[in-house]
C-alpha cells in the first residue's frame, strides 16, 4: 500500500467536530494489514492511505508520532472508478483505519452473500476525487507524486523522476509495482504539463 502525508480529505465530505474513543482492539499494525487485506479482496486496482502520520525515509508512515489530527482517507480504484473511503470518526489513526477495514469487510461480505449490485451501488456513494487531481491522475495530482511544484521545468521533473523511480522500483527495498507505476504516470503527466 502507498501512504500519503498529510491527510488529503475529499472534497465535499464532512468532518467530525469531536472523536470518540475506538473499542477495536487491534494494534496499529494489526488494522493496516486487515484493512490491506480487504482491499486485496476487492480486487482492488491501487490503493493508497492518507494521513497527517509523518512518513520515514521508506515511505511507511511513523508510529511512535502523534500526528495533528487522527483522519484518514483511503483512497482506490475499482473497476475503473476513482473511490474514496474516509474516516475521523475516532480519536487515533489506528482506529479509523480499523472502522474503515471493517466498513470494506461489510461491503464485501454483500458481494459474498449474492447482492453484487448492491456493492457497486453502495460503492458508487464513496465516488471522489481530491482536491486540485484529475481523474487521469488517480488519487494524487502528478507534482505531489514527484514532490515538485506545478510549474517546474522539464529537467527538474526528470531529476525528481529518476530518484522516485529508483526508491519506488520492485526490486528496491520497499519498492512495490503500484508505486513505481504511479511515479511513471506522474513522470508522463508532468512532463505533458511542463511542454
Amino acid at each position: 500500500m502507498i501512504y500519503h502525508f498529510p491527510v488529503q480529505w475529499p472534497v465535499g465530505w464532512p468532518r467530525h467536530q469531536t472523536h470518540t474513543i475506538g473499542h477495536f482492539n487491534v494494534d496499529y499494525n494489526q488494522a493496516l494489514r486487515d484493512l490491506g487485506h480487504e482491499l486485496k479482496r476487492l480486487r482492488v486496482e491501487s490503493a493508497y492511505i492518507s494521513t497527517d502520520r509523518p512518513l520515514k525515509l521508506d515511505g511507511r508512515p511513523r508510529i511512535g508520532v502523534q500526528p495533528d489530527t487522527p483522519a484518514v482517507a483511503v483512497y482506490f480504484v475499482r473497476k475503473g472508478i476513482q473511490l474514496c473511503i474516509p474516516c475521523d470518526k475516532y480519536q487515533t489513526v489506528r482506529d479509523n483505519i480499523r472502522a474503515i477495514g471493517l466498513t470494506l469487510e461489510s461491503i464485501r461480505r454483500m458481494e459474498r452473500y449474492g447482492t453484487s449490485q448492491m456493492v457497486e451501488a453502495t460503492l458508487s456513494g464513496f465516488a471522489a476525487l481530491p482536491e486540485n487531481a484529475s481523474p487521469n491522475t488517480g488519487a494524487r495530482p502528478w507534482y505531489d507524486v514527484l514532490e515538485v511544484s506545478p510549474k517546474a521545468s522539464p529537467e527538474v521533473i526528470k531529476a525528481s523522476f529518476r530518484a522516485k523511480a529508483a526508491q519506488t522500483h520492485p526490486d528496491a527495498p520497499g519498492g512495490s509495482t503500484a508505486a513505481f507505476e504511479e511515479v511513471k504516470r506522474a513522470y508522463d503527466q508532468g512532463m505533458e504539463a511542463a511542454a
